[in-house]
């Protein structure tokens, strides 16, 4: 599925859904990557909490990758982010190739919050 419609109007809305192989975390410089559930009306709100983060800095140079839940194994999933997703958009921060910050779950929206606020402080 490639259903990213809520993100039209924004400068995301050339996003689209790949796989793990479309690119090297090695590579990426600063980035973000998310995995989406298109099912799940949490993942399009967090989703579009950090997105709309990252917009509003005006960071130029940020790759974001976005990954569908549906279509990845749950190895795939625990070796990427180390846990099973649960439709969250689960997000990590890469930066000169190295994961730096996990968000990984809702249980509480601290987990969403502390996210938010520590790509802001890397944004600025």
């Amino acid at each position: 599925m490639n259903d990213l419609a809520y993100f039209e109007g924004t400068r995301y809305q050339s996003l689209r859904i790949q796989t793990e192989k479309e690119f090297d975390i090695s590579k990426i410089e600063k980035g973000l990557i998310s995995i989406h559930a298109n099912w799940s009306g949490q993942s399009i709100i967090n989703g579009k909490h950090i997105l709309d983060t990252i917009q509003k800095s005006d960071f130029k140079n940020v790759e974001i990758h976005i990954l569908d839940i549906d279509i990845m194994s749950l190895q795939d999933q625990i070796e990427l982010i180390g846990d099973i997703c649960h439709g969250y958009f689960e997000s990590i921060w890469i930066e000169r190739g190295e994961v730096d910050f996990v968000f990984k779950d809702n249980h509480s929206n601290t987990g969403l919050q502390d996210f938010v606020l520590y790509l802001k402080s890397k944004l600025s």
